[in-house]
């Protein structure tokens, strides 16, 4: 299992400085800038893509009162859960759900609450990030990290590059552990599929 310390020693062999003994006590540069940028750019390697370990349903979420989200296009919205880093669907199953917005920390739709969400939920434990995302996520911070380390750029674009193809590998990989969700349902296909062409 990996430890924040074996994904910052990766960030930091991309840029060639020297391994360090604990992510959270060494106070190198590298490991001081790394625990500067690490939640922040934890979230947004979550967000880029349905990672399978990291995807979820929060169920039965409450509508809150009209008086606190008024929207002239949506009936409901529901609180975004604290720990959802990405709403994926809304209602229905993980392949189908209904059109939503997410605005001002809210989930809008005219789904009837309560409403079940498939999201990609905030995971902080290293042990359980997928091989591929740990991959991502090292290049990415190294990337990041970087030019405040006095990394030359050849490094720096090496590391911008290995994230960026490693994301493209990985996505290919993780789609193969399951059949992708459509993005929204589509009424005409749905009548297709049924023979109903009239639906």
């Amino acid at each position: 299992m990996a430890s924040w310390t074996d994904i910052f020693n990766l960030s930091l062999a991309r840029l060639e400085i020297e391994p360090i003994d604990n992510a959270e006590t060494s106070q190198t540069a590298g490991a001081k800038h790394l625990r500067r940028v690490r939640d922040v750019q934890l979230d947004v390697a979550l967000a880029v893509h349905p990672w399978n370990f990291a995807t979820g349903w929060f169920k039965d979420l409450a509508a809150v009162d009209a008086s606190e989200y008024a929207s002239p296009d949506f009936s409901t919205a529901i609180k975004v859960p604290s720990d959802c880093v990405r709403v994926l669907r809304v209602g229905g199953d993980r392949k189908r759900g209904r059109p939503f917005v997410v605005a001002e920390g809210y989930i809008c739709t005219n789904a009837s609450a309560p409403l079940n969400i498939w999201a990609i939920k905030r995971k902080t434990d290293p042990g359980k990030f997928s091989p591929w995302f740990i991959d991502y996520l090292s290049a990415r911070l190294a990337w990041i990290v970087g030019k405040p380390l006095n990394a030359s750029e050849a490094l720096r674009a090496a590391a911008k590059k290995d994230a960026k193809d490693a994301l493209s590998d990985m996505q290919s990989i993780d789609g193969q552990e399951g059949e992708p969700p459509e993005i929204w349902p589509d009424a005409w296909l749905d009548a297709r599929e049924s023979g109903d062409w009239f639906a």
